[in-house]
């Protein structure tokens, strides 16, 4: 995805929109119980310590800064998108993550989190336009299973790395419909963010080999149908925690 401002609004809009789905949370499980400070005196851990991977804008990892000031945390990221005015106990690290080589030793973080992952390292397009199947296809070319998101519970497990695997999926509304205030202002965020994302994937479709006239007919048609929808359109966010076997 191109590094932009674009790019950083979009990370903003999605952000909140996920804060609004978890209940005002950056988290699903047992997060709290793992960096508490008790947990670290009877590790004896002077700092518990805390891994956000393909950070972006960073403001997850802010976010848990702020909520965990005496937790370290980390954001890795392949483009240096993120604010320099940040809590004490937050940094930002540049790191390919496409390398598969994180440079820290094993067993280095409490808590490792990783979001909108899938199309930067290996995101399915969550709208039925035929936009589709050509940003699948180039997914494909990359070597990026896009049958993943639904399966991440069943490959954590299989990896046998993992106890507690728990997957669930919350169904996100898209544009303006939802009668129930929340949702609507979860389908107000997530209809900004798609709007960013149609965007974004001009590039790879470009790079895909697709011509540029029918790269431009694809995203007027996606638009149209996300500007005029003619049915209530969502998608499907996939949430994995587990915890790593001793």
């Amino acid at each position: 995805m191109p590094a932009d401002d674009d790019e950083v609004k979009r990370f903003e809009l999605f952000h909140r929109m996920i804060k609004f789905v978890l209940g005002n949370q950056n988290y699903v499980g047992p997060v709290k119980e793992l960096l508490s400070s008790e947990r670290a005196r009877t590790l004896g851990k002077d700092k518990l310590r805390v891994l956000d991977l393909g950070t972006g804008g960073g403001l997850w990892a802010i976010d848990m800064a702020d909520e965990f000031p005496h937790v370290e945390v980390t954001g890795v990221d392949l483009a240096p998108l993120q604010p320099r005015l940040v809590p004490p106990n937050c940094t930002f690290e540049l790191c390919d993550l496409d390398t598969y080589c994180l440079p820290y030793p094993s067993n280095s973080y409490d808590v490792i989190h990783a979001r909108n992952m899938h199309t930067g390292v290996g995101l399915r397009f969550p709208i039925p336009y035929k936009l589709t199947e050509e940003y699948q296809r180039c997914l494909t070319m990359n070597g990026i299973d896009v049958t993943v998101p639904p399966r991440m519970g069943d490959l954590l497990y299989e990896t046998g790395w993992y106890k507690h695997v728990l997957q669930q999926h919350a169904d996100i509304p898209i544009g303006f419909w939802p009668k129930d205030p929340t949702l609507l202002t979860v389908g107000q965020l997530a209809w900004q963010n798609h709007d960013l994302l149609l965007h974004a994937v001009r590039p790879m479709l470009l790079s895909s080999g697709l011509p540029e006239p029918q790269v431009k007919t694809l995203v007027a048609e996606a638009q149209r149908d996300l500007y005029y929808p003619l049915v209530h359109i969502a998608s499907r966010l996939h949430v994995v925690h587990a915890i790593k076997s001793m």
